[in-house]
């Protein structure tokens, strides 16, 4: 999405994606988790608009409650630290995609999500 965002994204949505991480950034010094996830949310559905792959948009849509639900749940159990850093992460995206670097940009997704999987069958793991 990130390869398709920088080739396809406008400048708004570039200004969106900034304003998606910094709402995130706050809300995880606050330590409002519901402000967190959607600032991720928010994040998410800018760069998935901007790609203009409408069948990952529709494929996300229906997955969309699931993946809100597991938000929430890493979010309550992250510590703030890691929610800041995980911030952090975001911002590296933001980064990437803000210069055009579309390689930069997918590794930096890439092992975002990869860690944001760890840490959430980690969480599922302690619930069961």
């Amino acid at each position: 999405m990130a390869r398709l965002f920088i080739e396809c994204g406008t400048d708004a949505q570039v200004a969106l994606l900034g304003e998606a991480v910094a709402r995130a950034e706050a809300a995880a010094r606050a330590l409002d988790g519901h402000a967190y996830v959607e600032a991720f949310h928010r994040f998410y559905a800018v760069l998935l608009a901007g790609s203009g792959n409408e069948i990952a948009r529709r494929i996300l849509a229906t997955l969309d409650a699931r993946i809100t639900y597991l938000r929430f749940l890493t979010t309550q159990q992250a510590p703030q630290a890691r929610q800041l850093r995980t911030v952090a992460l975001l911002r590296g995206i933001f980064e990437a995609v803000e210069k055009r670097r579309a390689d930069q940009a997918a590794r930096r997704c890439a092992a975002f999500v990869r860690r944001s999987a760890a840490f959430a069958l980690e969480v599922l793991t302690d619930r069961s």
